[in-house]
């Protein structure tokens, strides 16, 4: 297929050398740096949580740069990235940062987002370090909305050192693409923001992030009607289902 020309040439260039980093990041001579412990998601898990994300406009991903390159070459959307991988400097998003170095942040005074993706080195950061990393990038603010996948087996850690973000396990099975499938058992996606067809934390509720309220929620039978034609669109579009 041929690539659509839009815009100055170096944005085409660019869209072209994700392209192809695109499919050289998921394809089996793609070396990940295991020193970093970086483990990319397989594709069917990035486009999950990208379809779960799509209405989301204030959107940060920290050391998940398969989400960012995956909505900036199928949406033509720039979303912030905060990588030590400078091989993502492509990415119109990416900013270099080493989440141990915390006053080195590259963030403007003003911004502020209100999801945050992450994807943290298991073993060579201490927890309480990592939490140091995403309260400096949500500002202290813990109503952030978090999505972190993390080891099973250390989620007692996990859940007590972020306590304040009211994390909880998901249903979603989180599928890493060089790690055995019958190993995916060990891994788990928590989070304290319900998305469809992703994270499946509510019992009969469904909880959404758009654009102009931070969390709406519409029990069986009883939607808001100001959101009716919010949530047929996403019934519409596979989404969620709705009664």
């Amino acid at each position: 297929m041929e690539l659509e020309v839009v815009g100055n040439a170096e944005t085409v260039n660019k869209k072209k050398v994700c392209k192809e980093q695109h499919r050289h990041m998921f394809s089996d001579g793609f070396v990940e740096r295991h020193d970093l412990e970086q483990y990319f998601w397989t594709r069917s898990t990035v486009d999950a949580l990208c379809r779960a994300l799509t209405f989301e406009p204030a959107l940060c991903c920290l050391s998940t740069p398969s989400i960012a390159q995956a909505f900036w070459v199928q949406d033509d959307r720039c979303v912030p990235l905060l990588d030590i991988d400078t091989r993502f400097s492509y990415l119109p998003g990416f900013r270099y940062w080493d989440l141990r170095d915390i006053p080195s942040l590259p963030l403007d005074g003003g911004e502020k987002f209100r999801v945050l993706v992450f994807d943290p080195p298991f073993f060579y950061i201490p927890m309480n370090e990592l939490y140091r990393a995403v309260l400096a990038v949500c500002k202290g603010d813990t109503s952030t909305k978090l999505l972190i996948g993390f080891l099973i087996r250390e989620e007692a850690s996990l859940l007590k050192v972020f306590k304040d973000f009211n994390l909880v396990k998901t249903k979603f099975v989180l599928e890493y693409a060089t790690v055995k499938p019958n190993k995916w058992r060990n891994y788990a996606l928590y989070s304290n923001v319900d998305l469809p067809d992703v994270t499946g934390l509510g019992n009969g509720i469904m909880i959404f992030q758009i654009f102009r309220n931070d969390v709406v929620s519409s029990t069986a039978g009883r939607p808001f009607s100001e959101l009716e034609l919010f949530l047929n669109t996403f019934g519409r579009c596979g989404y969620g289902t709705f009664s």
